[in-house]
C-alpha cells in the first residue's frame, strides 16, 4: 500500500522489473526491494527456510525361510515426519511405524511412504523372498519299552506347519492302531506310546500317513 502505482521488484537493489515470482532460490536471508512510480524504493527483509525433503534408503532385499521373521529399518535422512505408511500391512506388526517385522508367507514387496512436515513425500520399496521349506520329522523307529528314551512317537515338525489336520498309524495287516485329527505337531500329549486299545503291541513294522497344513 502507498506510494505511486506502477511498482517494480528486485532482489538486489538494481534490475527492477514487474515479476513478482521469484523462482530456484536457495534457504536464507533475503532483501525484497519495490520501487514505485516516483523512483522511491521500499524494503523488507525476509527468511526462507527449504522445506523438510525425506529420502528413503533401502538395503538389498531379504531372503528368509517359511515362518521366519524380520525386521524392516529403512534409513532416512533428517527430515522431521508426520506420516509413515507401509503398504500392505499383510503379516506385519506396525504398518504406521518406521521400524517394523514382517512374517510373510509368500514373496512380497513392501512399499513405505512417508510424508514430512511441510508435507513433502517419499516412496520407495523392498522385497522380501520366502523360501518354502517344508519340515517334517516322524521317527522311523523307536522303542516304547520304558527305559525314558525314544518311548514314544511324536509327529515333528518346524514351525512352518500350522497343524496336522490327521494322522494314523497301520500295523502291517493295514489295522488302524492310531488315529488323531486336528493337533498341533511337537507335542507329546498326541505322541503314540506303542499301544492300541490299552496292550502294547508286539515289535514289528508299521506304516504311517499324515495329512499336513502350513500356514501359508
Amino acid at each position: 500500500t502507498g506510494g505511486v502505482p506502477a511498482y517494480l521488484y528486485s532482489l538486489t537493489n538494481g534490475n527492477f522489473n514487474s515479476d513478482t515470482l521469484y523462482t530456484d532460490l536457495s534457504e536464507g536471508n533475503y532483501t525484497v526491494y519495490i520501487e514505485d512510480g516516483n523512483g522511491c524504493v521500499y524494503l523488507f527483509d525476509g527468511t526462507l527456510t527449504a522445506p523438510e525433503i525425506p529420502v528413503i534408503t533401502f538395503g538389498d532385499n531379504i531372503e528368509l525361510g517359511l515362518c521366519d521373521s524380520v525386521q524392516l529399518n529403512p534409513v532416512l535422512n533428517d527430515a522431521i515426519l508426520q506420516t509413515v505408511q507401509w503398504t500392505p500391512s499383510d503379516f506385519m506388526t506396525c504398518d504406521t511405524c518406521l521400524d517394523t517385522y514382517v512374517q510373510p508367507v509368500n514373496d512380497q514387496e513392501y512399499f513405505l511412504t512417508v510424508v514430512s512436515i511441510d508435507d513433502c513425500m517419499d516412496t520407495d520399496s523392498i522385497s522380501v523372498f520366502v523360501e518354502k521349506r517344508r519340515r517334517v520329522y516322524v521317527p522311523n523307529i523307536f522303542s516304547p519299552n520304558g527305559d525314558g528314551l525314544n518311548d514314544v512317537l511324536i509327529f515333528n515338525s518346524g514351525c512352518e506347519v500350522g497343524q496336522i489336520i490327521s494322522a494314523d498309524i497301520f500295523d502291517r495287516w493295514g489295522n488302524v492302531v492310531y488315529h488323531q485329527e486336528n493337533f498341533p505337531p511337537n507335542d507329546p500329549d498326541y505322541a503314540w506310546d506303542g499301544r492300541f486299545k490299552e496292550k502294547m503291541l508286539i515289535d514289528g513294522l508299521f506304516s504311517w500317513f499324515a495329512e499336513i497344513e502350513f500356514i501359508d
